[in-house]
């Protein structure tokens, strides 16, 4: 794992990392590991650090990661959106069931 470049962004409160991984004759890999990675690497903790991208070229086993280092979980929170989308729950109404049941139409000859 080599640190390419490191741009402090101090209205955010947070790091820009651009790093160049290399995993020759290996899969890319996880973010776990990435995260856990970059935290052994710059002393901090797995959960202030978000991964931003992971390009891998294909056949090459070489990843550009673009991740972000924040200072503080509560910055990271309002700043970082919440991707995962919770499951819609339908509530049918009584008027609809009744709707729904269609009675099949005789047929014409």
């Amino acid at each position: 794992m080599k640190i390419l470049e490191k741009t402090e962004n101090p209205l955010l409160s947070r790091t820009k990392l651009k790093i160049d991984l290399d995993h020759s004759n290996q899969p890319t890999p996880k973010k776990e590991d990435i995260i856990s990675g970059i935290a052994k690497t710059l002393n901090t903790k797995p959960g202030l650090i978000k991964l931003e991208h992971i390009y891998t070229k294909f056949s090459s086993g070489k990843s550009r990661i673009i991740a972000y280092v924040y200072k503080d979980e509560k910055t990271l929170k309002s700043i970082q959106k919440n991707k995962k989308k919770g499951k819609k729950t339908e509530t049918k109404k009584e008027g609809s069931e009744e709707q729904q049941e269609v009675k099949p139409e005789s047929k014409k000859e």
